[in-house]
Formats: C-alpha cells, sequence, structure tokens
C-alpha cells in the first residue's frame, strides 16, 4: 500500500466531499474550518464553528473581510445569512 503526502487544503477537499445535502457540520477548531472553503455553493448545508455561529461559510475572499465575523483561532469568515450575524453579536 502506498501513500501520498497530502496538504491541508487537500485533505479539507476531500473531507468536503463526504458531507451529504442537508447535513449539519460542526467543523471543530483549526484545520477543520478548512473544509468550509471546499463545500459546493450548490450543496445546502449548515456549519457551526468552534465559538458557535451557525450559517458560516467560506474564508472571504481578499478585500472582502468582515473582522467582526471572526473564530477564536483568528481565522476570518463569511457568515451565509444574516441569522449569524445575529448570533455573532448575541455571544459578545
Amino acid at each position: 500500500m502506498s501513500y501520498t503526502r497530502r496538504s491541508k487544503d487537500e485533505l479539507a477537499a476531500r473531507v468536503a466531499q463526504d458531507i451529504p445535502e442537508g447535513a449539519t457540520v460542526n467543523l471543530g477548531i483549526g484545520q477543520p474550518t478548512l473544509v468550509a472553503n471546499h463545500i459546493p455553493s450548490n450543496r445546502e448545508v449548515l456549519l457551526h464553528s468552534e465559538n458557535g455561529i451557525l450559517g458560516m461559510g467560506p474564508a472571504p475572499a481578499k478585500g472582502l473581510e468582515d473582522y467582526d465575523l471572526i473564530m477564536s483561532t483568528c481565522i476570518l469568515f463569511v457568515a451565509i445569512s444574516e441569522d449569524a450575524h445575529a448570533i455573532k453579536f448575541m455571544q459578545l
């Protein structure tokens, strides 16, 4: 059996392939948050971040960062609904 070393991004892409339509997923802390960047935009998945945000999306594009949407690991993310913003501000 051979082993092929994969990057963190490649591993996250592989994990995203296994998340089915309609799933609710707690991504945990650290590297698992990269999974959000690889979920197809046409797949309905509810992501829960390590600091309690429901409706978390992928990392923001350069120049579109919102520094109010940041996880405890200092990773920025995009909220996929206004509800995600409301939950975040309730935590502050």
